[in-house]
C-alpha cells in the first residue's frame, strides 16, 4: 500500500544467494527515474566496503542532490525568462532530466504525460508553470493520474494489486498501464474481479527531478518549453 507523506515502513526481503550486482528500481510509474540503485551481494560486507571505498563514495555523492529547489527559490528570477535565454541548453536539460521520456512536444500527446506544445498558452503566468515543474503532485491532471487497483488473483484464492494509469475502461474491463515505457498496451482487468480502486496521491512525475540542475538551467528549460508552439490542428476543413 501507498504511504502518506511523513510515514515510514520497513521492508524485509531475502537477498539473492549468488554474489553480484543487482539493479533495483521503484515500481511506482515514472519514479524509477530518481528512485533506483544497485544492490551489491557479497560474501564479506565489511571487507568489500574497505576494498571498494571509491564505489561507496560515488554512491554517497550521487544520493545527495545539488539543490532542493522550491518555487520561492526561483519565483523572483522569472523575469529573467525574457533575457535572451539559451533555448538549446533548455532542450538539453529537457532530454537529460528524462522529461522527454514522458513528454513528447507536439507529438499528439506524451507517452505518459501531457503534450507540452503550447504550454505557455495554458500557463500564462510562468510561476504557475514553475509549480507544475517543482511540485508535480500538488495538482494532478485527471487523465494522467495513477490508480492502485486491487483485484481477485488468477487462482481466485487471494488479492493482487497493481498501480498504473487507466488507459481505457468499459463495462467489461479496465486497461491499466503499469509500465508505459516497456508496455504501452498494459493489462486488462475484468471489472467483475476488481475489489477496490484508489487514486494514488503522487504524480507519476517524481518531485526532485530537477534538483541536479542550476537556476540558469531551470530558467533555460522553462524558456525552451514556453517557446514550443501549440500542436497543429488536425482534421478536414
Amino acid at each position: 500500500n501507498m504511504l502518506s507523506m511523513g510515514n515510514t515502513e520497513t521492508i524485509e526481503f531475502t537477498a539473492p544467494d549468488k554474489s553480484g550486482e543487482y539493479d533495483y528500481i521503484c515500481t511506482y510509474p515514472g519514479h524509477y527515474v530518481l528512485m533506483h540503485g544497485v544492490m551489491h551481494v557479497v560474501a564479506e560486507p565489511v571487507k568489500w566496503m574497505a576494498d571498494n571505498k571509491d564505489v561507496m563514495e560515488a554512491t554517497g555523492k550521487s544520493a545527495v542532490p545539488a539543490h532542493d529547489w522550491k518555487v520561492g527559490d526561483l519565483a523572483l528570477s522569472l523575469a529573467e525568462l525574457n533575457e535572451n535565454r539559451n533555448l538549446k541548453r533548455g532542450e538539453e536539460v529537457f532530454k537529460a532530466a528524462s522529461c522527454a521520456v514522458c513528454h513528447l512536444p507536439n507529438k499528439n500527446g506524451g507517452r505518459i504525460g501531457p503534450d507540452l506544445g503550447g504550454v505557455a498558452d495554458r500557463f500564462k503566468q510562468p510561476e504557475a508553470m514553475l509549480v507544475e515543474m517543482l511540485e508535480p503532485s500538488k495538482v494532478i491532471n485527471e487523465k494522467f493520474k495513477a490508480w492502485q487497483i486491487e483485484y481477485e488473483s488468477e487462482d481466485g484464492l487471494g488479492t493482487d494489486s497493481q498501480v498504473g494509469i487507466i488507459a481505457d475502461e468499459n463495462d467489461d474491463y479496465v486497461r491499466l498501464v503499469v509500465n508505459p515505457l516497456s508496455d504501452i498496451d498494459g493489462m486488462k482487468i475484468a471489472k467483475g474481479k476488481i475489489k477496490n480502486r484508489t487514486a494514488a496521491p503522487l504524480s507519476i512525475m517524481p518531485t526532485g527531478l530537477l534538483n541536479s540542475y542550476s537556476k540558469s538551467d531551470l530558467l533555460d528549460l522553462m524558456a525552451y518549453l514556453r517557446s514550443l508552439p501549440a500542436p497543429a490542428e488536425t482534421g478536414s476543413k
